[in-house]
C-alpha cells in the first residue's frame, strides 16, 4: 500500500494558479446569486431540475466532443460503475441541488455559503480516519483550526437560528458526501 507523505518543499503558486483558483470562486459564488434570481419566479425543485439537465447536456455534449461515452449494461463492471453513479448523482446532486435553492429562502445566502464552506472541515478529520495514511499533522490541524474558528466567527452566534438549523442540518448529508 502506497504510504503518502507531506513534501519537503512546496512550490510557490504562479500568477495563473491564483487567476484560476479566482474564476473558480466567481464561477462557484456566482451560483449562490444566480439562485437568488432564479428564486424570483421558480420553485425551488424546478431550478434544481434545471441545474442538472443543463449540466447532464453540457457533460454528454463534452463527452461526444472528446470521444469518450457513457457505459452500457453488460458487464458486471459497467453495472456497478452505474451502480457507484447513481450513490454519487443521489447524494451530490439530487439532495444537495433540492436543498440548494430552498435554503436561502430559510436563511440569508450568508450562512448558506459559510456552512458550505464547512464541508473541508469535515474531509479532514474523516480522511485522517478513513484514508491510510492520512495523517493529521500539525500543520493540518493548525489549518483545521483557523477554518474551524472561520466558519463560527462568520456564522455568528445567531446564523443558526429557526430556519437555520434546519437549514444547515437539509445540507449535511450532501456535503459530507463531497
Amino acid at each position: 500500500m502506497m504510504q503518502m507523505t507531506e513534501p519537503t518543499s512546496r512550490p510557490s503558486p504562479s500568477a495563473g494558479s491564483w487567476a484560476l483558483l479566482a474564476l473558480l470562486g466567481l464561477i462557484w459564488g456566482g451560483s449562490f446569486l444566480g439562485i437568488e434570481w432564479a428564486l424570483l419566479g421558480f420553485a425551488p425543485i424546478t431550478i434544481a431540475m434545471i441545474r442538472v439537465a443543463l449540466a447532464a447536456i453540457a457533460l454528454l455534449a463534452f463527452g461526444a466532443m472528446t470521444g469518450h461515452h457513457l457505459p452500457g449494461f453488460k458487464t458486471p463492471t459497467e453495472r456497478r460503475i452505474w451502480l457507484h453513479c447513481a450513490g454519487m448523482g443521489l447524494f451530490t446532486n439530487a439532495i444537495n441541488f433540492r436543498h440548494m435553492p430552498w435554503r436561502p429562502q430559510v436563511v440569508s445566502a450568508i450562512v448558506d455559503c459559510t456552512t458550505i464552506y464547512a464541508v473541508p472541515l469535515f474531509v479532514l478529520p474523516l480522511s485522517h480516519l478513513l484514508v491510510p495514511g492520512e495523517r493529521l499533522s500539525r500543520a493540518r490541524l493548525t489549518g483545521f483550526l483557523i477554518g474551524f474558528i472561520g466558519v463560527v466567527l462568520l456564522i455568528g452566534g445567531d446564523g443558526f437560528g429557526t430556519g437555520g438549523a434546519v437549514a444547515g442540518i437539509a445540507m449535511l448529508p450532501a456535503q459530507i458526501a463531497c
